[in-house]
C-alpha cells in the first residue's frame, strides 16, 4: 500500500516509518519523529500509546518491480546487485537498494519456496553421495511447520540457510567437482586466463579520439580474442579426454608402480600432439619398453651373481626375501616354499644343464672321459684345458718334468689360471704320463 507521514505528508511507502499501535493509520517518518518539531504530532497521541517500527519496507514490491528484478538478475548475473538495483530503480522505484534487491531474491524467491524445488546439488556417481546436513534439514522442517508471515526473525533465518556455504550441503564431492568442472553446464569455475576480460571491461571507442588510441585498443582486442581462442582450444582438449574427472584418473594411475606412474605424468606434455587413441598406444609402448628394460637389468644382475637358470633365480629371490625378513626382526616368519624340494630340483636341473652345455663346447670331442671329468671339476672349458695341456707339455720337453711342488714363477708366466686349477692339471698330466 501507499503510506505518508501524517505530519509532513511525505510518501514513506518505501522507507522505514513509525506507526502507533493504538491509533488507526497514524504514521510518522523518521525525520518528523526524531526532530524537535514533532511535539505537534506527538500531542495527537496518548502518551501511553505504544509504537511499532516498520524498518523493512522490502515487502512492498510491485509485480513490475519483481519482473525488473528477475530481468536484472538474468542480464547482469546473480551477485551483481549494484547493477541489478540500478535496473530496478531506473523506472522510479524508491528504496530499492542493492541490499534490498538481494534480500528480496534470496528471502522471498528462494527462501520461501527454495526447499520444495528440485535439488540443485549434482548427484554423485557410484559411492559419492550427496547428503543434506542436519542443520539444513532442521531449517527446512522449521519453515514447513512455521507460519508464512515475513517477520524479521524468520527472514534472517531463511537468509542464513540460503547463503550457507556449499560445503555444509554435501559430505562428498565428485571428481569433476574437485577439478572445478560443472558437467551439466560443461564449464569451469575458473577458466584459463580467467582475468582476460578485465583488460577490455571498461574499454570504449569514443568519437574523435586519436587514431593511435584506436589502434592500441584494437591491438588489445586482438590479444583478447587470441586468449579466447586458446581458452576454447584448451577446454575442448580437456573435455574430449575427460581430464576433468580427477578421481577416475587417479584410480587408473594408482594401479601402476610408482616409477611407471612418474613416467605417465612426465609424458603428459606430449598429449597435446596426439589423439586420445594415439597417446594411449604411446604410453602402452613406453611402459612395455620400460618393463622389458627392468627385466633385462634383472637378468643381467642374475648373470653377474652366477645365476644361470630360472630355478636358481627363484632360490635366490626366496633367500633374499628370507634375509630381508630376518634383518627386520620379524617375530613370525612365514615359509615361502619348501626349500629342500627346490634345492633338489635345482641340483638335478643344474647338473643336467651343465653336462648338456659342456658336450657342445668346442674341443669336447678331443677329450677323453677322464679329461672331461677333470674339466668339469676344475671348471675349465675344453679349449682352455687343451691350451694349458699343450703349454705344459712343451715346457716339460724343454726343461724336464714339471710338478706341483716345483718353483711356481715360471709356471705362472706360462699358464694364467689360478694355483689350485693349475696344480690339478699338472697332477693329472703327471699321473697320465
Amino acid at each position: 500500500g501507499i503510506f505518508e507521514c501524517d505530519y509532513c505528508h511525505a510518501d514513506i511507502s518505501q522507507l522505514p516509518r513509525i506507526r502507533c499501535a493504538v491509533c488507526v493509520d497514524f504514521d510518522l517518518c523518521l525525520d518528523c519523529f526524531t526532530s524537535t518539531d514533532h511535539a505537534t504530532a506527538i500531542a495527537q497521541l496518548n502518551s501511553t500509546d505504544k509504537y511499532i517500527v516498520y524498518d523493512d519496507p522490502k515487502f512492498f514490491w510491485t509485480v513490475e518491480e519483481d519482473l525488473r528484478l528477475l530481468e536484472g538478475i538474468q542480464t547482469n548475473g546473480l551477485g551483481n546487485w549494484v547493477e541489478i538495483a540500478e535496473a530496478v530503480a531506473g523506472q522510479g522505484s524508491i528504496g530499492k537498494t542493492p541490499r534490498r534487491c538481494m534480500e528480496r531474491y534470496f528471502d522471498d524467491f528462494l527462501g520461501r519456496y527454495g526447499h520444495i524445488l528440485p535439488s540443485h546439488t549434482l548427484q554423485a556417481e557410484g559411492e559419492d553421495e550427496v547428503e543434506e546436513s542436519d542443520a539444513t534439514k532442521y531449517s527446512v522442517e522449521e519453515f514447513d511447520k512455521g507460519d508464512t508471515d515475513d517477520t524479521p526473525s524468520r527472514t534472517s533465518k531463511r537468509r542464513a540457510v540460503m547463503m550457507r556455504s556449499p560445503s555444509s550441503m554435501s559430505t562428498m564431492a565428485t571428481g569433476a567437482e574437485l577439478s572445478g568442472f560443472m558437467p551439466r553446464r560443461e564449464d569451469f569455475d575458473v577458466e584459463w586466463e580467467n582475468d582476460a576480460e578485465q583488460a577490455v571491461a571498461d574499454m570504449e571507442f569514443l568519437p574523435g579520439e586519436p587514431i593511435e588510441d584506436k589502434q592500441l585498443k584494437l591491438q588489445v582486442l586482438a590479444i583478447y580474442n587470441s586468449k579466447l581462442d586458446e581458452r576454447e582450444k584448451r577446454k575442448k582438449f580437456v573435455l574430449s579426454r575427460k581430464l576433468y574427472d580427477y578421481r577416475k584418473t587417479q584410480t587408473e594411475h594408482e594401479k601402476l608402480p610408482q616409477d611407471e606412474r612418474d613416467l605417465v605424468h612426465r609424458m603428459r606434455l606430449f598429449e597435446r600432439f596426439h589423439t586420445p587413441e594415439e597417446h594411449k598406444e604411446f604410453l602402452a609402448d613406453l611402459l612395455k619398453a620400460k618393463r622389458l628394460r627392468k627385466e633385462i637389468a634383472k637378468l643381467q644382475m642374475y648373470r653377474r651373481l652366477g645365476i644361470r637358470t630360472l630355478l636358481e633365480a627363484e632360490k635366490y629371490e626366496l633367500d633374499k626375501e628370507r634375509r630381508q625378513r630376518d634383518d627386520g626382526d620379524m617375530d613370525a616368519v612365514q615359509p615361502v616354499e619348501d626349500t629342500i624340494a627346490i634345492q633338489a630340483k635345482l641340483e638335478v636341473s643344474s647338473r643336467a644343464t651343465k653336462e648338456d652345455d659342456f658336450a657342445h663346447l668346442p674341443g669336447y670331442n678331443l677329450l677323453s672321459s677322464r679329461e672331461v671329468l677333470l674339466c668339469q671339476r676344475t671348471r675349465l672349458t675344453p679349449e682352455q684345458y687343451l691350451e694349458v695341456k699343450n703349454v705344459l707339455i712343451q715346457e716339460s720337453l724343454l726343461k724336464g718334468l714339471l710338478d706341483r711342488e716345483g718353483p711356481g714363477s715360471s709356471k705362472r708366466a706360462l699358464v694364467r689360471i689360478d694355483v689350485e686349477r693349475r696344480g690339478d692339471v699338472i697332477d693329472f698330466l703327471v699321473r697320465a704320463g
